[in-house]
């Protein structure tokens, strides 16, 4: 379990040593892109409301996601 919520984070990265992580929280950063979580297919749920994320992608590699908020993003 990760949280690492209100922390101007821009991009999701560098996580490729967390191999058991199942929970990932995100919320209220300034992340613009959905990227890196190929490397953690063990994410059940990922937090990313509250961001500026445009487009919903980058998640065809997460076979266990059960839970995914994005609310109050900027998707179209």
């Amino acid at each position: 379990m990760l949280n690492l919520g209100s922390n101007k984070i821009t991009k999701i990265e560098n996580l490729v040593s967390l191999h058991n992580l199942n929970y990932l929280d995100l919320y209220d950063n300034q992340i613009g892109e959905i990227g890196e979580l190929n490397k953690i297919p063990t994410l059940k749920n990922l937090i990313l409301g509250k961001n500026l994320i445009k487009r919903i992608k980058n998640l065809d590699n997460l076979p266990n996601l059960n839970g995914l908020d994005l609310h109050t993003n900027h998707i179209s």
